[in-house]
Formats: C-alpha cells, structure tokens, sequence
C-alpha cells in the first residue's frame, strides 16, 4: 500500500524553555504509521481522528429543548461511543447506541484480525445515525443502562439484533444490567424513595446463583470433609442466612468473595467438557471453600467478617466504612477496590456522579460523590461525601437560586 509523509516540528516543553523536534509523520489510507520495523509499517485508525467538534455536540446536547432538537444534536455524530439515555418532563424517554462505526462487509468477523490488503476490508463511510439502534418510548414504560447491549435496555423484543449489522459489537450483558433489567420489570410503578434505593442497591446475583450451588456441594458431601473445629460447617451457616446483600454489615460477603476468587481460579483451569461435569465443578467449590476458610482463619481469626470492617475508603486521617459489590462480583452500587496483604479491600473508586432526578416542576434531584468534592486534603471538602457512602443514601441537589444563595460559603468574583 502507498505511504505518504511529511516532516513537522513539534514543540516540546522542557524542565526549562522549549525545544522544537522535527519528526517525519507517515500515513496510510489505515491510519497514520504508528511504528516501522524493517520492511513493516504499523498504522491504526479510528473513527475518532474524524472528530472536528465534540463540545460543540455536547453543548447542542445540553442545549436542547425536548427530544427533537436533542436528536439532532446527536445525529452529528461526533461523539466516538456512547450508550445514551434520554427522559423529559414530557414523559418522553429515548435511548440511542451512540457510535461513530465505520461501514464494513459482514462477511468477516470483524472481532478477529482481517487482511488489510484488500479492498473488501477497507471502511465504506460511516454508518448514519438512522440505522443507529435506538428506542423511543417502549411499552415496558421505562429504559436501564448498565454497559448493556442495545437489546438489553428494556424488555426483550423491542429490537431485533438480527436487522441491524452485525460488526456493531453489542458486547454482552452483565449482573448490573440484568438487576436492573429484572428489578424494573417487576416495579411497573416506581417512586423517588425506590430509586434512591436503587441506586445504592447492593445485591450480588452472583451470590443468588452461585451460593446455592456451594450449599448443594456441601450438603452432598459433608460427611467426607476434615472439620474438626467446624469452620466450614459456620461458613455454611453464614452462606445460608444471607440475604445476598454486600451490606456494610454483611458477615458473609467477604467469605463469599474468598470463596469465588478461588473458585473461579480453579475453574479457568478446566477444559469445556469438564467445565459441564457436576461431580467435577462440586469438587472444586469445596476445595475454594476450604481455602477460602483457612484463608479467613489465618487472616482474621474467624470467617464471619463484617464487610465494613474491612471494606473502607480511607481519606487522609478518616476511615468510612462501606458496603458494594466486592472484587469479582457486580452490583448496582458498584465499588473498585483491590485486597492487600492483610486481607482488607483498599477502595479505589465508584460511580463517579450518582444521580437521582425528579422531572417536576420545579425539578429536583440528589446527588453523591464517592469521595469528596474536591482532591486537595487540606480541603474541608476532601472526604465531605464520603460519609454518604457509609450511610447508603444521596444528598439533595440545590438547583434554585434561593437555596444556592443560603448554603454559599465563599464567593470569588474572576
């Protein structure tokens, strides 16, 4: 394929001064060159090169009036990816998959390499926001996104996967979206107190399904098993009286965590055929048990950890416990944390802008950050939400000038 280049200079900023550096930039109709080694060049492209103006479709986002003119910003199409969700006070509600995706032959499979050498693989333009999956105002009476797939934000059958093109890469479905998907459908009428709940909702489907599942093994087995100070028998008991919830006082959430880390380390072991073996699979969930036991044994001294013992986000001197979906599971309160050596979970972050918005008049909305309102810990506001986190809830939103005007604490003219 023919290269081209040319040669820029680029000024780079220095520990003192600036220095221009020529470069030779080389490009190909894939993309620009990103490495040459020997004979072979490397170039990438993306649909995002061709961008010219993201904040001026964002601004015509926010912007918009009602669902016509907030389509239209959209169909400019200079956003790269996104799953977007609309509702106004209107009770419209409206959800698109936001996506520059270049026009490809459904031939191949676009989620493998394919030979760049032909003119069957290049790009055919972009694919128009008509021919987008998008929903407005389904039956079901409301839409959920949790990094889902299109045909997965309100009830089946309200898309047909099969009339759009195959290369869209729908991904796949996951806990998060499959609570949600599950918990509206069952609430056909849902109030503010419901969705603030909802928000904060810690139950671990993982745990409905795989739980049961290591009771069974036990159940089956147990007469087989060394426990001589019958510590798996209490870790059963704990499993067994669970509600599922990774509640801040959840004695069981941190030996269910235990216990699928290393179960599903010793099932990425097995071959597919083993994988459909129950004697198999109610092998290993014993062995994970038993490790998960004398790990939590070893650790604490005792397998019936409260999670916000060890679950906490710490904000310089200040410690708050929370609760959250563990490391491996997923949750609607959804945490990143990760385990050190003595065993607690240091947090790492959260759902960076949780919402609740009530589309009256005058609108009203609660809001939450997971740490603070500002990085700099010499701010009174550097763990001022946190405590939100401890208690489960969301803060009320000031929206009207009076109320503003009340809470001020500094004003500063620019």
């Amino acid at each position: 394929q023919r290269i081209s280049s040319r040669r820029v200079k680029i000024r780079v900023r220095l520990k003192v001064g600036v220095e221009e550096v020529g470069r030779e930039l080389q490009y190909s109709h894939h993309g620009p060159v990103y490495k040459v080694v020997d004979n072979w060049a490397y170039a990438a492209r993306t649909t995002a090169d061709d961008i010219t103006d993201l904040i001026g479709q964002l601004y015509e986002m926010n912007r918009a009036q009602d669902l016509r003119a907030f389509r239209a910003a959209l169909a400019r199409l200079e956003v790269p990816a996104f799953n977007v969700t609309y509702a106004d006070s209107d009770g419209n509600v409206y959800y698109v998959f936001l996506s520059r995706t270049p026009i490809r032959a459904q031939k191949f499979d676009w989620r493998r390499p394919v030979p760049g050498w032909t003119k069957e693989t290049d790009w055919g333009g972009i694919l128009p926001f008509s021919q987008l999956p998008q929903i407005v105002n389904p039956a079901a009476g409301f839409l959920q996104n949790c990094n889902t797939p299109p045909d997965a934000v309100t009830t089946s059958g309200t898309l047909d996967r099969s009339t759009f093109p195959s290369y869209l890469g729908w991904g796949r479905m996951n806990d998060r979206g499959r609570r949600a998907l599950t918990w509206l459908s069952a609430h056909p009428v849902v109030s503010i107190e419901d969705m603030l709940a909802l928000s904060r909702d810690e139950y671990l489907l993982a745990a409905e399904e795989l739980k049961a599942f290591v009771l069974r093994a036990y159940n089956r087995n147990w007469q087989e098993l060394y426990d001589p100070q019958s510590q798996l028998a209490l870790a059963i008991s704990v499993l067994r009286d669970w509600d599922n919830r990774a509640s801040v006082d959840s004695r069981a959430v941190v030996l269910f965590a235990a216990w699928k880390s290393r179960f599903d380390g010793l099932l990425a072991q097995l071959g597919a055929p083993q994988k459909q073996d129950l004697r198999v699979l109610e092998r290993l969930a014993l062995e994970a048990l038993q490790g998960a036991v004398a790990y939590l044994s070893t650790t604490f001294g005792r397998v019936d950890v409260r999670w916000g013992e060890v679950h906490q986000i710490i904000r310089g001197e200040e410690t708050f416990p929370v609760g959250g979906a563990p490391p491996g599971s997923d949750a609607l309160h959804q945490i990143w944390s990760t385990v050190d050596a003595d065993g607690t979970y240091r947090i790492r972050g959260g759902p960076a802008f949780t919402s609740v918005v009530e589309l009256g008049v005058p609108p009203k909305a609660w809001t939450a950050l997971p740490f603070g309102n500002s990085e700099d810990a010499s701010s009174p506001h550097y763990a001022d939400q946190a405590a939100l986190q401890t208690q489960n809830r969301l803060k009320r939103t000031w929206m009207a000038d009076e109320d503003v005007l009340a809470n001020l604490v500094t004003i500063t003219t620019v």
